[in-house]
This record gives C-alpha cells, sequence and structure tokens, in this order.
C-alpha cells in the first residue's frame, strides 16, 4: 500500500462515514481507531470501507494513533497519513501532503491553514504525512515532531484548505448546482460510492437515481455526498434519466451530465463533456470510445455489436456518431424538454440522439475513457443489443419512413414488376399463367406500391413535425438561470415550460 491513512475517532458517528468515503478516493487504505466511542462510529466507518480497530475504553488521540501506525507500519505503507475524522479537513489534500514524500524531497509534510486562520504546532499530530523514515518515532511515546527533527529528517510545510472554513464555503456557494450529474443506479453498491465522490470532484450537484436496487446502493450513495432519489421498484434506466431531468430542471442547473454507476467511466472526464457547452460550441457532448478507431480495450464481440448499432442508429438520426451507445453525456439545460424518454431499458441511448437530431441540437463528440474490467451490466450482450436494434428499426417508423416502407415497397414491387413481365413473356410465347405465382405477383405489386406511397407520406408528415418542434426549441428555450414547472402534455412530454 503506498498511502496509508490513519484516523482516530471519538463519537463521531455523524461525519465519519463520509470521512472515510471521501478519504478512500485518495489513499489506499484507511485505519480507523475508535478510542472508545459508546455509539456507533467503528460500525459506520466499517461500513463506509475503513479498516477499524476499536480501543475498548478511551485512551487519548495520541495511543490512537500510535495504535494506527503500528499496523499501517507492519503492513508496508510507504506514506502515512493523520487527519481528524470529524470532517474539518479535506481529504482531496493528502495527495499534496503525500507527494513530496514520495518523490524524496521531504520525511515530514505538515499541513498549514494560512490563508484559512487557523494555525497548526509542532506539539500536535494533525493533518500530516510521515514517510517510512519516521514509523519507529511514530510508535514510541514522547513529542513526535520533535524526535524526528533531532534525527535530522526533513521536515516542510504545504498549505491545506479546510471543509470547516468559511472561506472555503463561500466559494463553494458560488457555482452549486450549475453542474448536476444524474447517475442512475441499479444493484451498484460496490461501485457507487467511489463513483459519487469522484463525480463531486467535478459536478457542483451529486443525484442518484435507484432504480429499485434490492441492496445498500442507496445507503453507499448518501454515505458519499450525493443526493438520491428511490425508484419502489425496476422501471428502467430511461425511466431512471427521465426522473434525474426532472429533479435538474427544478434546480436551475446550467449543464447536466449522465453517466454510468458500474465504474467504467471515468468521471475525470466529466471536464471534457462540460467545456464545449459551456464555451458555447454545443448542445449536447456525447462522450465517445471510438472517436480515434476502434479501443483495442473493448471486447471483440462488442465492437462488432456496436458497430450495427451505431450504423442503425446514424441511419435513423441522420447523424455520424462514433459512439451511439455511451451513456456519459453532457446536455445543456435548455435541451432538457426534447427527450421522450418512452424506452425504458438500455435502447434510451440511442432514442436520446434520434431526438436530439430530430430537434436541430448541435452534438458534439469528445474522446473519453472506459474500462472492462470492472463488473458491469448482468444482461447478455446478444440480447441487449437485439432488443436496442428492435428499438431502432421500430422508431425509423415516423423518423426514417423512407428507409422503413418506401425502399422496401420499391423492392417489392420491383420484384413483382419483374415477375409480371417474366410471365408476360411466357404467355406471349404460348405458355400459359399459374395461378399461384400470377396471384403472388399481384401481391407483391400491390403491396410494394402501398408501402412506397405510404412511406412518402409519413416522410412529408415528419419533416413538418420537426421543422415545428425545431421552431419551438428555439422560441422556447428557457433562461438557464430560471427554474422549469414540470407538467404533463398530450405528447406525454413531461417537460413543457409554463
Amino acid at each position: 500500500m503506498s498511502i496509508t491513512a490513519v484516523l482516530s475517532t471519538f463519537n463521531n458517528e455523524v461525519t465519519i462515514s463520509n470521512v472515510v468515503l471521501q478519504t478512500l478516493a485518495h489513499a489506499d487504505r484507511v485505519i480507523v481507531v475508535d478510542d472508545g466511542s459508546t455509539d456507533g462510529t467503528a460500525e459506520k466507518a466499517r461500513l463506509a470501507g475503513a479498516e477499524v480497530i476499536r480501543h475498548n475504553i478511551n485512551m487519548g488521540k495520541e495511543a490512537a494513533l500510535r495504535t494506527g501506525f503500528a499496523l499501517a507500519a507492519q503492513n508496508g505503507a510507504k506514506v502515512i497519513v493523520t487527519m481528524d475524522s470529524d470532517g474539518r479537513h479535506d481529504p482531496g489534500d493528502i495527495r499534496k501532503l503525500a507527494e513530496p514524500i514520495l518523490c524524496g524531497e521531504a520525511d515530514l509534510v505538515k499541513g498549514s491553514y494560512n490563508g484559512y486562520g487557523g494555525n497548526i504546532t509542532d506539539t500536535q499530530i494533525d493533518f500530516r504525512a510521515f514517510s517510512r523514515k519516521c514509523f519507529n518515532y511514530l510508535i514510541t511515546e514522547g513529542n513526535v515532531i520533535n524526535s524526528i527533527k533531532e534525527n535530522g529528517l526533513k521536515v516542510i510545510e504545504v498549505q491545506i484548505g479546510s471543509n470547516g472554513s468559511k472561506a472555503q464555503q463561500s466559494s463553494g456557494t458560488t457555482r452549486k448546482f450549475t453542474i448536476t450529474a444524474i447517475l442512475p443506479a441499479f444493484n451498484e453498491e460496490v461501485s457507487i460510492g467511489s463513483m459519487v465522490l469522484h463525480a463531486r470532484q467535478h459536478a457542483d450537484h451529486v443525484v442518484v437515481i435507484d432504480d429499485g436496487s434490492k441492496d445498500r446502493t442507496s445507503e453507499m450513495a448518501k454515505l458519499a455526498g450525493a443526493e438520491v432519489i428511490r425508484h419502489p421498484e425496476n422501471m428502467g434506466k430511461g425511466m431512471a434519466l427521465r426522473t434525474g431531468f426532472e429533479h435538474a430542471g427544478k434546480n436551475g442547473c446550467k449543464v447536466v451530465i449522465t453517466m454510468d454507476t458500474d465504474g467504467q467511466h471515468d468521471p475525470d472526464d466529466i471536464q471534457k463533456l462540460i467545456s464545449p457547452i459551456l464555451n458555447g460550441e454545443a448542445d449536447i457532448v456525447n462522450g465517445s470510445r471510438y472517436m480515434n478507431g476502434t479501443d483495442k480495450n473493448t471486447p471483440f464481440y462488442r465492437r462488432i455489436g456496436q458497430n450495427i448499432l451505431d450504423r442503425a442508429t446514424n441511419l435513423n438520426a441522420g447523424l455520424k456518431i462514433t459512439d451511439t451507445q455511451s451513456g456519459f453525456r453532457a446536455f445543456a439545460r435548455h435541451t432538457l424538454t426534447a427527450f421522450r424518454f418512452k424506452s425504458n431499458g438500455l435502447a434510451i441511448e440511442s432514442e436520446m440522439l434520434m431526438d436530439a437530431a430530430n430537434a436541430g441540437f448541435r452534438i458534439k463528440e469528445v474522446e473519453i475513457g472506459v474500462r472492462y474490467d470492472v463488473d458491469c451490466s448482468s444482461e447478455n450482450p446478444i440480447k441487449h443489443g437485439l432488443k436496442v436494434l428492435a428499438n431502432v428499426i421500430n422508431d425509423m417508423e415516423l423518423n426514417r419512413p423512407l428507409y422503413y416502407f418506401t425502399l422496401p415497397g420499391a423492392i417489392l414491387g420491383m420484384i413483382g414488376l419483374a415477375m409480371g413481365l417474366s410471365f408476360l413473356q411466357k404467355f406471349y410465347n404460348g405458355g400459359g399463367l399459374m395461378f399461384g405465382p400470377t396471384l403472388l405477383m399481384i401481391l407483391f405489386t400491390l403491396i410494394g406500391t402501398f408501402m412506397t406511397f405510404t412511406g412518402i407520406i409519413l416522410h412529408t408528415m415528419s419533416k413538418l413535425i420537426n421543422e415545428n418542434k425545431k421552431k419551438v426549441n428555439i422560441s422556447s428555450n428557457p433562461d438557464p438561470d430560471a427554474g422549469l414547472t414540470v407538467k404533463r402534455d398530450p405528447f406525454n412530454n413531461p417537460w413543457n415550460p409554463s
């Protein structure tokens, strides 16, 4: 383990879970020494993922830290970080403290509150990082700082922030809800805590839609600091996104991020997705795994199916998107009204692209990374692919009627015409007409003609409807800072600004 965090705690059940979850995002291991707490501190720390050592009685902070130091040293830690468990330290500063030690520039790094009104003295072990050279001094009694200095080890100080400072609190509220991340989740207790913590580093507001999970997904998401909205039963990804979009619209956010919660997406890519929207270059940004060709990490069978779905979706939507099945996307606030959320399952990704194309939104792609070494969807990929393809083809009925009706109809009509010409030639040469093939020729010709003209008529209607939608979107884009009132309309669109 490179970095081990040691937290001494006493009756901190209110804050310990969140502190542990945030610390795990920056340290390889977290050891919590419960110094005789009389509440549920130890249980909550263990639930959040920490290794817990419990004192039967309160022995004091220094004794608790020595217990944690001894265990960390035995297990090969390169750097030990100490911090308080009351939430006033920001775990995001752990790397800042550990880096000088990992680079060989110092043996002890002290955190300083300079600029935040705080002060650090040499006699207290507070928010600090220690190298292996310091370990022997950590587990012995006495003034640790003085002992380390007297033995010629290098001590430096770096500036850190404080979660409890007024300055930091006020700066955080100025960006509140500018960027909202929506994470639909179903039975993702293993990965949801880490995803929420990482997403919170790049988004002002993280909303987890627990789609009827049977495990502790909601509990872990709340511990990590997300707002959780829970469906009473599993309703599908489409409905989860619908719930999230409704909630985000009412909170006045400017950009909405959607991402999967199985650990495949890297929240660090959020900045890539939101930049084109904030710079006015796009209305929707799609995170793509394949902008520079085939991702070598993508399993072969997945890429074959992906190519088929990409072609079908692009044909339907009239787009040139390289990764139509990506769930990692960014949406400008004014686009939220355009989506139907008709598909409840994973076909929602294709449906949203079709809706965006029909609304005339500017869609841009940026390259993202993806992991396939994590536990992802349990649904059979072939079954999933066929479901999505069926939904795309079904959507073509109104989106691309020329492909859905006119093209097949023209083919049937030409087959019927070719059969008629062949029968006419035989009849001209003195042959007879057979009842079955003649009837089939007539059916092909009639059905083909009907489908051809049906497609043309629907194509004209579809163009008129889409043009009208574009005009509505242009004229009724809400102010990004204004709230939206959600109501139903006759077309089952949950979004209609009033």
